[in-house]
């Protein structure tokens, strides 16, 4: 079983997939996870990866594509696997079809306006790197419920990032949407819904193929 998970900034793809990695063992790969490895590790395609990250900028999607592919197989990996922001363009929907094609792809809809209000009111800990959700006040001064460190939030959190992250998405993850919608793959899911509502939703379309786990 092979899950695709797409949705807007700040729609909940980290947190669904996390759960449903809890519950049915599913590998959850991260697309920036699987990127600040290879810059970590110093790879070759780390280093094509950085040049780019330094720049403010994604990166290559034939680069990115290429490193993500290899470590699914490096790290054996094709099934039992949740896909968390990959693929993000119809080039890289594509070679995942060529490569390791979904069973499933699961689209969690919210509306531009709460996104940006989910995301601008997200802070993460420098020191452990927990994330909060904090209103109001003077944000960056609070502490880590988890190891009491400073909180700051993240320059792609900022309003007018969001919306150019809302216009990305509008230019490359939707044809991905309608890729998977046209290979009969697709499942919208109301992604505003709290996220206990939203992950049992995932987890009847998960089971309809799969059967009761």
């Amino acid at each position: 079983m092979r899950i695709v998970l797409l949705g807007k900034p700040g729609s909940g793809k980290g947190t669904q997939a996390g759960r449903v990695r809890e519950k049915f063992g599913y590998y959850h790969l991260s697309s920036g996870d699987v990127l600040r490895e290879n810059i970590s590790r110093g790879t070759d395609l780390g280093k094509k990866i950085e040049e780019h990250v330094r720049k403010g900028e994604i990166g290559p999607e034939k680069v990115i594509t290429e490193a993500i592919l290899q470590f699914m197989e490096k790290r054996g990996i094709e099934d039992e696997l949740i896909l968390d922001g990959f693929p993000r363009t119809l080039y890289q929907a594509e070679k995942l079809d060529e490569a390791y094609p979904p069973d499933l792809c699961l689209l969690l809809e919210i509306s531009d306006r709460e996104s940006v209000r989910r995301l601008s009111g997200r802070y993460i800990c420098t020191d452990c790197g927990a994330p909060h959700r904090l209103k109001g006040g003077n944000q960056t001064a609070r502490q880590c419920r988890e190891c009491g460190g400073k909180l700051v939030q993240r320059k792609d959190d900022k309003p007018e990032a969001i919306e150019t992250r809302l216009e990305v998405f509008r230019e490359e993850v939707e044809p991905v949407i309608s890729h998977y919608r046209k290979k009969n793959l697709l499942e919208t899911l109301d992604g505003s819904l709290p996220p206990d509502e939203v992950y049992n939703n995932i987890r009847y379309s998960i089971m309809q193929i799969v059967g009761p786990n």
